[in-house]
């Protein structure tokens, strides 16, 4: 957290007072007196720091015994609840890594992905995409924490300002002057996860245990600020499983268990083409055309590389007793592709961005519906279509 900067702090007299200007004035906002502890703490609070940060500055500041903890973190707590109220303070995500936690760079479909924790966790399925060197692109920056059980409950109120927003079958989302609160759902480890607005800092809270358990939860957990920094910057994800064929990337997208291995599996046996990955693919546009992007993230597949392709298609599978493909047209073709989004919707700009997206893809690319069985004659006509009439 960090003090509002419509408010500056001023001295008469020995009283302190922290007056309004600029916007905080035009709202016929009030100065509030405060003591020589409000004080120190507001100016402490020119950067951002945590409510814990301020106790222990206070401790050193007035030589306090630690006995004394409690009674200044009571006096910290109360100053901070009267300021909130007031619209003095605002909240904040930053968080200052852990002594002994490492920074971990990643490249990652063009972004930079940078990662802060423990080094006991293990990131292994981010190994082949180990930034070489670092590149002038844009960064997001994640914080994993290391919180005991009770500090976690501690944090799970709704706190100043935020609003509650929606909630799927992973999380609790909420909405406040700092961005996205997810209070995550039915997870041994990871408890929360916080982004900004901006979607270039998140913090993801953790309580300690099973080091594999704990290791895939926070693997996973990167995933949902990278796709909401991925749509900040014009890239969707889509529920989909994609080859690499005759140089071009296509994709099979449908619901879950609708047998998008199935069909991916096929065409590796019988064309020998590659596998791009296995249950989530991030598109976005270069040089006027539909790219797919590598990355580490595939659903329980397994199959996931680096790299790019241009995106020749989208075939939206649909289980059928014959096997055929028809081309879709009108708005058919853009409401598809929305319904199969990963990418988060948690917000009517983020909606906005999607539309727009998906008219391009409806566009540039072939859309279409494939009815099928699940053997070779699917793969077969998939392929005659293909051949025929788009590549």
């Amino acid at each position: 957290m960090r003090r509002s900067p419509n408010y500056i702090l001023k001295e008469m007299q020995g009283h302190y007072y922290l007056i309004p200007f600029g916007q905080a004035s035009a709202d016929f906002s009030k100065d509030v007196e405060v003591n020589e502890v409000g004080a120190f703490i507001w100016n402490l609070l020119e950067n951002d720091m945590e409510a814990s940060e301020v106790v222990d500055a206070c401790m050193k500041e007035y030589e306090c015994p630690p006995e004394q903890y409690d009674n200044v973190k009571a006096v910290v707590e109360t100053f901070f609840d009267q300021m909130f109220e007031g619209g003095l303070l605002v909240w904040t995500i930053k968080r200052k890594p852990l002594h002994g936690d490492i920074l971990r760079k990643y490249a990652i479909a063009g972004f930079n992905v940078h990662v802060t924790g423990s080094p006991d966790i293990d990131l292994s399925p981010l190994d082949d995409y180990i930034a070489k060197r670092i590149r002038p692109a844009d960064t997001l920056t994640v914080n994993m924490v290391r919180l005991t059980r009770e500090e976690i409950a501690e944090k799970s109120a709704i706190t100043p300002g935020e609003t509650f927003i929606t909630q799927n079958e992973a999380a609790n989302i909420y909405r406040g002057p700092y961005g996205y609160r997810l209070e995550i759902k039915d997870c041994q480890n990871v408890a929360r996860i916080l982004i900004n607005e901006k979607g270039d800092y998140a913090v993801i809270e953790y309580t300690e245990g099973d080091i594999a358990e704990m290791s895939q939860e926070l693997f996973l957990a990167i995933r949902v600020p990278f796709t909401y920094f991925a749509a900040k910057h014009g890239l969707i994800a889509i529920h989909s499983a994609s080859i690499v064929y005759r140089g071009k990337g296509w994709l099979f997208s449908g619901r879950a268990m609708i047998g998008k291995s199935t069909h991916t599996n096929l065409w590796k046996k019988y064309a020998g083409v590659k596998i791009f990955n296995g249950d989530m693919n991030l598109l976005g546009v270069e040089d006027s055309l539909i790219h797919m992007y590598g990355i580490p993230w595939c659903g329980e597949s397994g199959i996931s590389e680096p790299g790019k392709y241009s995106v020749a298609g989208i075939t939206f599978l649909k289980q059928a007793p014959d096997n055929r493909v028809t081309e879709l047209i009108g708005n058919e073709r853009v409401l598809k592709i929305l319904r199969r989004l990963f990418s988060p919707l948690w917000n009517e700009e983020l909606l906005g961005n999607y539309v727009f997206f998906a008219q391009n893809i409806a566009e540039t690319v072939c859309l279409c519906e494939l009815e099928c069985t699940a053997d070779k004659r699917a793969f077969e006509v998939m392929k005659s279509f293909i051949d025929e009439q788009v590549l």
